[in-house]
């Protein structure tokens, strides 16, 4: 017996690991099901109030109409990429049903968390190596977001598949292996455009790995890496060519674009706004969006919309464009905006996100809260004796994970400094500042999901070369 656990320990915390994740899973989908069940104006479980909801009107108008369309009128849209809703209208036809989109959802996240595991142990020790798989699987969002309608979690497992693929896996020639490299980015950009320039990025990385370790020419990685490319392309392609047939331009999805304009250009105009009458932080403006300034912001986005605009042709159509104007007309201190703006990317609360969800679940309350909004609120409700243990119960959970995301970004930073050498540093950091400056002003636990396996692998290396070092200095 004790030889078999031995042989087999690796596998066998694989297999914890993964148990604990997936009950984690069973009990909030069980939970939040009966919150809803009990709550008349909510959506049947897993569908939950947004974006859910707006992916299964889309699978049904697919199956029903043949129609990508959430619209009453059953216009096309190009809001969102299809990857998602083709998946859910698969499920319905196949079995009648949006579950099975749960359980697939869950079997990646499995695969996930082992390759996670095995990614750790090229370079930490067992016990190292199991924290942040574990710690992964046991986030509130990736449990909620793996047990629900929504295109999170799926989208955080195939991050992971990726850059396991792209450069940890050994075995598959490099063709092929680049090949389903590109495929899969093709399938995360068609479930979350923010993944479309991976294409880019992780050849990219894999091309300098080569070039300045001098492990192999160069050269020879043009033909694996085109047929990374031409996979994502085969891929994409035909939704973009029908999105330039319907709406006249090649584009993924209108979304990201809006939200370049509406999230990251408004708030950055409404904050240049405050300050020429008071001091504030860059990160007020998204907080307090009732601001007086907002009015004359959102008057000036208009006008530059309509300008932009030719006759009779929809003025949001150009709402990239006009994002980027704003932005580049004040590119430095816009840096500075979106750069303190990540900040709550690394901190912000997963139990908060998760606590949004249950209270919309079972009172129909605001799912949009922020978690800095949910703290300022419980501080000021800290100071009224009736409400003071509610506030306190909100209060500590969250004040205990954002402590734990603060300890796991100073030990990432601890690892850039001190093992900024090693290939495996680079690329988690840089998979890590891809998805925190693509989220920027829109920074919620919800959006770090997709880097944080890399980002608790960076703090697993930062705590294993401090312990090393500890080591030394005592032997």
């Amino acid at each position: 017996m004790e030889t078999f656990f031995g042989k087999h320990r690796e596998s066998l915390i694989i297999a914890l690991i993964v148990c604990v994740a997936l009950v984690a899973n069973g009990i909030s989908y069980a939970y939040l099901s009966s919150l809803a069940a009990h709550n008349p104006q909510a959506a049947a479980y897993p569908l939950v109030a947004g974006d859910s909801q707006k992916y299964e009107l889309l699978a049904e108008n697919l199956l029903a109409h043949h129609v990508f369309s959430f619209l009453p009128d059953l216009s096309p849209s190009d809001t969102w990429p299809p990857g998602y809703p083709l998946l859910i209208a698969a499920s319905r036809l196949l079995t009648g049903s949006s579950i099975p989109v749960i359980l697939f959802q869950s079997v990646l996240e499995a695969f996930a968390l082992a390759l996670i595991f095995r990614i750790g142990r090229r370079f930490l020790p067992l016990a190292l190596a199991a924290i942040p798989p574990l710690a992964f699987g046991l986030d509130p969002m990736v449990i909620v977001s793996n047990s629900t309608i929504v295109t999170d979690g799926l989208f955080a497992s195939l991050i992971v598949f990726i850059a396991y693929l792209a450069f940890f896996e050994t075995r598959m020639r490099p063709l092929v292996r680049w090949g389903m490299v590109g495929l899969l980015i093709g399938c995360a950009t068609l479930v979350r455009p923010i993944a479309e320039f991976l294409v880019l990025l992780i050849p990219a990385i894999e091309g300098g790995r080569v070039l300045f370790r001098r492990s192999g020419k160069w050269i020879e990685l043009l033909l694996p890496i085109g047929a990374c490319i031409i996979c994502f392309l085969i891929v994409v392609m035909p939704w973009v060519i029908r999105n330039h047939r319907v709406f006249g331009i090649y584009e993924i999805d209108e979304v990201s674009s809006g939200n370049l304009l509406y999230f990251n250009a408004r708030d950055f105009l409404a904050w240049k706004e405050m300050e020429q009458t008071r001091s504030v932080s860059p990160l007020y403006p998204a907080r307090h969006l009732e601001a007086p300034e907002f009015a004359a912001v959102d008057e000036e986005i208009g006008a530059a919309l309509a300008s932009n605009a030719a006759p009779g042709e929809d003025p949001d159509r150009n709402d990239g464009i006009v994002a980027m104007r704003f932005i580049l007309g004040d590119p430095l201190r816009y840096a500075y905006f979106h750069a303190v703006n990540m900040m709550p990317f690394f901190v912000t609360s997963s139990v908060g996100s998760y606590q949004h969800i249950t209270d919309q679940e079972r009172d129909n309350s605001d799912l949009s809260a922020s978690t800095l909004n949910t703290i300022e609120t419980a501080l000021r409700e800290l100071r009224d004796p009736g409400t003071r243990w509610s506030a306190f119960a909100i209060l500590a959970p969250l004040s205990a994970e954002m402590a734990w995301w603060l300890l796991v970004s100073l030990l990432a930073l601890i690892a850039v400094a001190l093992e900024w050498r090693r290939f495996e540093t680079i690329l988690f950091t840089l998979l890590v500042l891809y998805f925190a400056a693509l989220a920027g002003p829109v920074s919620t636990a919800r959006f770090r999901m997709s880097a944080e396996p890399f980002l608790l692998l960076l703090a697993a290396i930062g705590a294993y070369a401090i312990f090393l070092r500890i080591r030394r200095g005592f032997s």
